[in-house]
């Protein structure tokens, strides 16, 4: 089954919390109240669509993907889809345990390899 979720979002920030993805916005990250929605693309993979895509953040939101089904959850990345170059680039990551994670300064397609 592919994973949805949306939430209103205000400039106290808050959070998207759907399965294993966990999109944390910190206060001032928007101006306004936004609604935000995250779609897995294909039901048991790793991409998503952040939308609005394009909309970008005055402060960093932070993408967090619960990797604890991988083998070594240290070795993965979280990737952004560019649509100019129709590629996947990495993005700098952090890994705590079995959770991935990184900065965001917009929405669009992101994965995790």
């Amino acid at each position: 089954m592919e994973l949805y979720g949306s939430a209103w979002i205000g400039a106290g920030g808050g959070a998207l919390d759907v399965g294993p993805y966990l999109v944390t916005f910190p206060p001032n990250a928007v101006t306004e109240s936004t609604f935000f929605e995250l779609a897995q693309v294909a039901a048991e993979e790793w991409p998503i669509d952040l939308t609005p895509h394009g909309f970008e953040f005055a402060t960093p939101v932070t993408l967090t993907m619960d990797a604890s089904g991988e083998p070594d959850p240290a070795e993965l990345d979280i990737y952004w889809f560019n649509p100019d170059t129709e590629t996947w680039e990495a993005q700098p990551s952090q890994v705590s345990g079995s959770d991935v994670s990184a900065q965001l300064a917009h929405f669009s397609r992101y994965g995790l390899w």
